[in-house]
């Protein structure tokens, strides 16, 4: 992700470019966002193929911009799947 205001890359995770790694170990973990990506309103939260999932398994997910981390049960708490579900989506509401 690019901020076009300061000119430089905003947000560092795995899938993300990474100037300070080698082409050839991104391509490996690379993913593209779709034409249906969504950001959150607030400008935090970025839901790269349109449908915020923030189960361990889902790929590419859901990523905090702030913090440069993926959102899964870790990071939002150990909730059941039901409610890590809602949780997920209320980020983009």
């Amino acid at each position: 992700m690019y901020d076009t205001k300061l000119k430089k890359s905003i947000f560092q995770a795995k899938g993300f470019f990474n100037k300070r790694v080698s082409v050839e170990k991104q391509l490996a973990n690379v993913f593209t966002l779709t034409s249906n990506g969504i950001i959150s309103k607030d400008g935090r939260y970025i839901s790269v193929n349109g449908e915020p999932d923030c189960t361990g398994d889902s790929y590419p997910g859901v990523y905090d911009i702030k913090i440069g981390k993926q959102i899964n049960s870790s990071v939002m708490g150990e909730l059941d799947s039901d409610a890590l579900d809602l949780a997920c989506k209320k980020l983009f509401k």
